[in-house]
C-alpha cells in the first residue's frame, strides 16, 4: 500500500497516464489493450485527491473502452471532485481508425507509435475518435490533452 502525504502550499496537479498495460521494450500491438488496474487505480486516486492536490486521469482509448476503465470513470464521476478531471491520452497502435501501416496486421511500427508521425489526417481523425469516446462515457469534453512520449503532435 502506497501512503501518499503532500503539503500543498502552492497549486500541483498531478496527472496519471490512464492506459492499457504492456511493456514498453516488446512493442506496439493492437491486441495490448488489456487493463486489469482498475481498483488499485481508484485507490491510489482517492489518496492523491485527500492531499488536495488537482489530479488528472490522461486516459487513452483501451482505458476509456475496458470493463474497468469504465468502473473508474463511473466512480469519479459520481464523486464529482472539484479537484479532478479527466483528459486524453493518445496511444495511436490502440486507438481507431486504423490506418497506419502494420507489420503482420497487429504490429505497429515504432514510427507511427508517435502522434506526431501519423499523417495529420489520420492523427486528428484518432483524436476526434478519442475525444468523442471520452465525452460520451464521461459526459465531459476534455480539455485537457497529454501529448506522451516528447510531446510533439
Amino acid at each position: 500500500m502506497l501512503a501518499v502525504s503532500i503539503n500543498v502550499a502552492t497549486p500541483i496537479t498531478v496527472i496519471i497516464h490512464t492506459e492499457e498495460e504492456f511493456d514498453w521494450n516488446n512493442g506496439f500491438f493492437r491486441l495490448n489493450n488489456h487493463v486489469t488496474h482498475g481498483a488499485e487505480l481508484i485507490s491510489f486516486a482517492e489518496q492523491i485527491i485527500e492531499t488536495g492536490v488537482e489530479l488528472v486521469l490522461a486516459m487513452d482509448y483501451a482505458f476509456v473502452t475496458s470493463k474497468q476503465g469504465c468502473q473508474v470513470i463511473d466512480y469519479f464521476k459520481e464523486k464529482k471532485y472539484q479537484n479532478f478531471n479527466f483528459a486524453s491520452h493518445l496511444h495511436p497502435w490502440i486507438n481507431p481508425p486504423f490506418n497506419e501501416p502494420t507489420i503482420d496486421g497487429n504490429k505497429i511500427e515504432e514510427f507511427y507509435s508517435y502522434p506526431g508521425n501519423l499523417p495529420e489526417a489520420l492523427e486528428e481523425a484518432k483524436l476526434t475518435a478519442l475525444t468523442e469516446i471520452i465525452e460520451e462515457k464521461t459526459g465531459v469534453r476534455p480539455t485537457t490533452y497529454l501529448a506522451g512520449r516528447y510531446g510533439t503532435g
